[in-house]
């Protein structure tokens, strides 16, 4: 089973919170899977979810189930066990589902009951696939990515900007948006995330991507990185990262995809080898290397997706699609992608898709990924390890790693998957067979691991009496392991003898305690005799007391421990006696029976049980005998007449007795005489009413038939009322009230004084023939009334009773509204000059009389003044217009006109004309108007005076002749190079041959040199001084200079010889160096100023940057090791500032100086450093090897050179020394020389050049050290 790195850090993480103390954790957690992660699904449309997790309380099975995130999203499946008994705190299973987008939902159970649960949303089973390739896989920001939309389109959001060949962090599963990375290399979510959509909305399942696509990367540079080595970049000067771009791929499949599986690698590359000329062939052999090293490292025989990709800047390559044809052809699990070369034709900048062409890129790949792909593409799954964690004793826990690891080394220096370790903190680094590596996290097991101390209570006396029993008690409800086999936290035992009880915790840990049970030899107590109070056999409610005979304890069966117990409730009372060693006796028992009473008689009345008074209703019992009721009647059935409560008592042949239910026996007073109220007059006109009301009550009977309260009286008559109240008893009738009605006088007749169709400024009288009481309709109270509305009009006559007639006869007057107001339209201006005139009109053709005596509807106007018109209509009816006011205006004075400037001009010149007269409003023959103009045509011009206040205009002025003069022809202008220029260039224009010129620069030269955008022309002077027309403009193009680009530094730009940086420019355009250098990315190795400018596709070059300072700092020189004294090397060159590291034999020193001192022989090195800063030192190349020697004699101090020619010495001494005296003896042991010395650091040099030849010892000395060594004073 393959092991993911991925996997083991949850599996660890799930350790670190196992160790912590177990109040801040939930009772049951998931730590595998994460949210958004996505298993690939198998061919079935099935997949499995592997399920890790911790627990905090016993449970002795865990289950597992999902349910779609949204409904119709997947299948929910039942509850299912994944795990039975787990262990030491953590469990592990898997669940298979349906492809889908779930809820992971897990609980944990103890026997058979649900104790605790847990869930994590965002778990899919669905298709996982990786993106291999160039640009347009890789992809970028800010080209207008489409976002996607559904929720189920997942990604890992890392990128590998360090290009780490190696490792990758454990993935962090997000949902997919425009400005994700995609892991390990992928930019936005470009045409991944639409795609994603097309398939989740098609399959009906989540989708995941991971991209290791590489901008600008050609095939061979795939294939020539597949064993981890380096490749240069065909577009600059410069290598990629080692392993890369290969190495993302085999970090997604060996870090990702051995984690979630896979369905297939979808290759979008070929627009490099477009530029490379890459044949077919060769092509296709790249492609499959890096299609076999793929499957080779992933294990897997996992499927590819080759689209056609060839189009770079309007050029397709027919030979890198063949390669990539051939490659499907001849590869098994290969499939055709879509041809890309078709969509987005042209590219914005050549080369990417962008915006829209995004989204076409995602159909066409949608269209390649159709059903016969997912039916012939077999997935690969993922697989996943399993672990334990348990109890090692000694405070240990042991974790056990499972799966076919090849290495597991511990950063403790332990190996090995299964290890014990105590409390500390440690991690590991797994590999398995294939090469596969897992970086641990930092595990920290706790101090204490011991599980609590358990104890054993006792239910029971002991020693154990014979025949008897105790329960032993564990204090630990749960994992108990008794002596006796037993698992539950209590036993009973009968024997004697040494019981033990053995817990676990959650890690595995145990704790045990035992007790031991003794027994009693003598026989247990006689058995006791009962004695009862009473009859042992009575009613419900009675009671007899039960007495033991003498003892000293007593154990009755009803937990009472006296001698005595009272019963009162049927059963068998037993009884036991304990003597004084607390053994019991046999029982002796008694049968109490407590009778139960009869059922409770019940009562039936015959009739309603609330009746008016008078009434009356029979009540009987269900018991034929025995029956005594509550007013003293016995008898199976009573009448009862009266109010009140009433029961029944029965008792059975037992004596025992029961009380029926009580029946409520209501008789309802009658309710009293009901009284009429009359709301209007008794006595009123005939047709008018009155209204009569009762007394209030539930019902109401009126004598007239009526069953309302209040009713309404028409007639006249006698009437009454009785009354029936809530209960349903009726009142005697009420007294009765007479109603009377009065008769109606006679109608009278009108009459009018006109015919009575009148206009609206007439009146009309009407008189009525009545000579008294009167009411009109339009609500006057005279006998005669003037009208003037039309309407209906008629009388009523009102008699002493004040009683109404009927309406008399009706006179309907009509009342003509008068014509509208006639209204006089002008057809012209009503106000105008001498010899002018108006037409005026009205709006009515007939029956017209104008103030002017015309009829006509038209009339002409040539005079000023009011106008008016009359209007008669056919009911004679009139009405007169208002007036209207026409105006006659005499006409101004003809004006006088003089010339300003010269009436001849050039044409396109002119002259101006003034008139002198007096006026503000003039108009010219030429159509201009105002007192000067300026004309520009030959000819005869005259003016006239407008008066603005009248509107007139007087007579013309005299002609004022004009004579214009012609313009040379329109110059042509030559050019001599291109229009088209860049900022600093320019471009000479040149006017054909004229008597002069004029341009629109204002150059006055046949020539000029333009370097300024815009449209220039030119115009020819002749010899009249007449200037031409512009001439045909020339249009000077001036392209900007592209802005200076940005230098970008790929690494720190001070470091020390012989290290590098890249330097790049981020720019589509062609880019120049001030090294001289044209690639966009240069590698700079030595100190200066690097800048660059761009020049674009005009050909138009930047300015240079401002400098990227780039420093090289020297190495420190290579260090020569001398050899300095007896125990002293010391480096013979030193660089000033720096510091030393040592080795010998390979083993590092502590010594940091340019000289240390050693007794140790062997071979040195040394290397010089110098710290330029706090992130840069820079080191020299290690010295040359020195091998040490150590002389021989005594080991701590050394005298030299010996034997000595000139009688000079320098002592030296291993270590500082303080306090020092240096004595010189001869062979004799005389003292020749004593020397003291406040210390002695290093060497002290000593001249012996006195003495005579021969051998000396010196002896150093100090209040802790005393050495001798031997000196020879020899001839030279």
């Amino acid at each position: 089973m393959k092991f993911s790195k991925t996997y083991l850090f949850y599996f660890v993480n799930f350790l670190l919170w196992l160790f912590l103390p177990l109040t801040i954790v939930a009772q049951i957690r998931i730590t595998f899977p994460s949210s958004r992660i996505v298993f690939q699904r198998d061919n079935a449309g099935n997949g499995t979810i592997p399920i890790t997790g911790q627990y905090t309380q016993s449970i002795d099975r865990v289950e597992a189930r999902v349910v779609p995130m949204v409904s119709g999203q997947g299948e929910q499946t039942d509850w299912r066990t994944i795990q039975e008994n787990p262990q030491g705190g953590f469990y592990s299973g898997s669940i298979s589902v349906r492809g889908g987008w779930y809820e992971l939902q897990v609980r944990g159970m103890v026997n058979g009951n649900v104790v605790t649960t847990t869930e994590l949303q965002r778990v899919g089973v669905g298709e996982v696939f990786v993106v291999a390739g160039q640009s347009n896989a890789q992809g970028f920001f800010n080209y207008g990515a489409p976002s996607p939309g559904d929720d189920r389109v997942n990604c890992v959001n890392y990128y590998n900007g360090t290009h780490q060949n190696n490792s990758l962090p454990a993935p962090s599963f997000v949902k997919m948006s425009d400005n994700s990375n995609i892991s390990p290399r992928g930019l936005s979510s470009w045409c991944w995330g639409r795609l994603g959509d097309i398939l989740t909305n098609r399959l009906n399942v989540p989708v995941l991507f991971y991209n290791a696509g590489w901008e600008g990367t050609a095939s061979k540079n795939w294939s020539e990185t597949v064993d981890g080595g380096t490749t240069s970049s065909i577009y600059i000067n410069d290598t990629y990262p080692p392993g890369q771009p290969y190495a993302n791929l085999r970090l997604a499949l060996n870090y990702y995809a051995s984690l979630t599986g896979v369905r297939a690698v979808l290759w979008h590359q070929g627009e490099a080898d477009n530029i490379l000329n890459t044949n077919a062939n060769l092509y296709a052999s790249n492609l499959q290397t890096v299609i076999n090293k793929s499957r080779q490292h992933f294990g897997k025989n996992v499927g590819w997706v080759v689209a056609r990709v060839s189009h770079y800047k309007g050029k397709n390559s027919q030979e890198v699609i063949n390669g990539q044809n051939q490659t499907v052809f001849n590869t098994s699990a290969a499939y055709f992608g879509p041809n890309t070369d078709e969509v987005q034709i042209p590219r914005p900048d050549g080369a990417h898709l962008q915006n829209g062409g995004l989204a076409d890129a995602a159909n066409v790949w949608a269209n390649s990924l159709d059903e016969a792909f997912f039916i012939n593409c077999s997935p690969q799954t993922g697989t996943y390890p399993s672990y334990s964690v348990r109890c090692a004793g000694g405070n240990q826990l042991n974790i056990n790693v499972q799966g076919p690891f090849v290495s597991v080394q511990w950063n403790n220096g332990a190996t090995g998957s299964s290890v014990n370790f105590g409390p500390g903190t440690y991690q590991a680094t797994v590999r398995d067979a294939s090469g596969n590596t897992y970086f641990t996290p930092s595990i920290t097991v706790p101090n204490d691991l011991q599980s609590a101390p358990v104890t054993i209570a006792v239910d029971g006396k002991v020693p154990l009496c014979q025949g008897s029993s105790i329960g032993l008690t564990s204090s630990s409800s749960v994992d108990n392991n008794w002596s006796t086999g037993a698992t539950s936290q209590r036993i009973d035992v009968s024997s004697g003898g040494t019981y033990t009880v053995t817990t676990r915790n959650l890690y595995g840990c145990s704790s045990a305690a035992s007790f031991t049970v003794s027994t009693v030899n003598s026989p247990p107590p006689a058995k006791p005799t009962i004695n009862a109070s009473g009859a042992l056999t009575f009613c419900q409610g009675g009671s007899v007391s039960l007495t033991a005979s003498a003892a000293n304890e007593y154990r009755w069966s009803n937990g009472e421990r006296g001698q005595t117990v009272a019963a009162r409730t049927s059963g068998i009372y037993e009884v036991r006696v304990l003597d004084s060693q607390g053994c019991t006796s046999e029982p002796a028992s008694v049968v109490v029976v407590v009778n139960t009473p009869p059922a409770a008689p019940s009562i039936s009345a015959s009739g309603n049980t609330s009746f008016c008074e008078g009434g009356e209703v029979t009540l009987s019992s269900n018991y034929s005998a025995g029956n005594v009721w509550s007013n003293g009647e016995q008898g199976t059935s009573i009448k009862v007449t009266t109010s009140g409560t009433y029961n029944v008592r029965f008792r059975d042949n037992n004596g025992c007795d029961a009380i029926s239910n009580s029946i409520k026996v209501t008789a309802n007073p009658l309710p009293a005489k009901p009284v009429i109220t009359a709301e209007r007059p008794l006595t009123f006109c005939e047709g008018d009413s009155t209204v009569l009301t009762s007394t209030n009550s539930a019902q109401y009977n009126w004598s007239n038939g009526a069953r309302n309260r209040r009713i309404s009286i028409l007639q006249a008559g006698t009437f009454t009322v009785a009354i029936t109240d809530a209960n349903g008893c009726s009142s005697p009738v009420s007294d009765p009230v007479t109603v009377k009605t009065n008769p109606l006088p006679t109608a009278p007749t009108i009459s009018a004084d006109r015919t009575p169709t009148i206009c609206e400024n007439e009146v009309i009288t009407l008189t009525s023939s009545a000579q008294a009481g009167y009411i009109w309709s339009n609500g006057q109270n005279t006998r005669t009334v003037t009208v003037n509305l039309t309407g209906r009009y008629s009388a009523r006559t009102v008699d002493a009773n004040q009683c109404q007639s009927p309406s008399s006869n009706v006179i309907a007057v009509t009342v003509n509204r008068l014509p509208d107001k006639p209204t006089i339209t002008a057809l012209g201006a009503t106000t105008f000059c001498v010899g002018g005139q108006v037409q005026l009109t009205t709006n009515y053709n007939a029956g017209i009389s104008w103030s002017n005596f015309q009829t006509t509807q038209t009339v002409t106007a040539t005079t000023g003044g009011d106008y008016r018109v009359r209007y008669r209509d056919g009911n004679n009816c009139e009405a007169i217009s208002d007036p209207f006011r026409v105006t006659v205006h005499p006409l101004p004075t003809a004006p006088s006109v003089i010339s300003e400037r010269p009436t001849t001009f050039c044409l396109f010149d002119n002259t101006v004309l003034t008139i002198t007269s007096a006026g503000s409003s003039f108009k010219w023959s030429t159509g201009d108007e105002g007192r000067s103009i300026k004309t520009y045509s030959a000819g005869s011009v005259t003016a006239t005076v407008y008066d603005p206040a009248t509107g007139c205009t007087s007579p013309p002025s005299n002609p004022i002749t004009i004579t214009v003069n012609p313009l040379p022809e329109k110059p042509t202008i030559s050019v001599t190079g291109s229009t088209t220029i860049c900022a600093d260039k320019s471009v000479t224009l040149t006017a054909s041959q004229a008597a002069g010129y004029q341009w629109s620069n204002s150059a006055t030269t046949q020539s000029i040199n333009a370097n300024v955008a815009g449209n220039y022309t030119v115009a020819a002077k002749n010899e009249f001084g007449c200037f031409s027309s512009a001439s045909d403009p020339i249009t000077v193009r001036v392209i900007q200079l592209p802005n200076p680009p940005s230098v970008i530094a790929e690494g720190r730009t001070t470091f020390c010889e012989g290290e590098q940086v890249g330097l790049r420019v981020e720019s589509p355009y062609q880019v120049i160096w001030n090294t001289g250098e044209t690639t966009s990315r240069i590698i700079a190795k030595q100190s200066g100023n690097y800048a660059a400018s761009i020049r674009d596709e005009s050909g138009c070059q930047s300015p240079y940057t401002g400098a990227v300072r780039v420093e090289a700092k020297t190495l420190p020189a290579t260090p020569v090791i001398q050899k300095s004294g007896i125990y002293a090397l010391q480096v013979s060159n030193p660089t000033e500032g720096a510091t030393y590291a040592w080795t010998n034999n390979g083993q590092a020193l502590s010594e940091t100086a340019a000289a240390i001192r050693t007794t140790q022989a062997g071979s040195y090195t040394v290397i010089s450093s110098i710290k330029h800063s706090a992130t840069l030192t820079c080191t020299s190349k290690a010295s040359a090897a020195y091998e040490f020697v150590l002389e021989s004699g005594n080991a701590r101090i050394g005298v030299f050179p010996n034997p000595s020619t000139d009688g000079n010495v320098t002592i030296e001494a291993l270590e500082n020394l303080s306090d020092v005296t240096i004595i010189v003896y001869d062979q004799t042991g005389r003292t020749l020389m004593t020397k003291t010395f406040a210390s002695l650091v290093g060497q002290q040099k000593l001249d012996l050049s006195d003495l005579p030849y021969g051998t000396y010892h010196i002896k150093v000395r100090t209040p802790t050290f005393n050495e001798s060594q031997k000196i020879v004073l020899s001839q030279p």
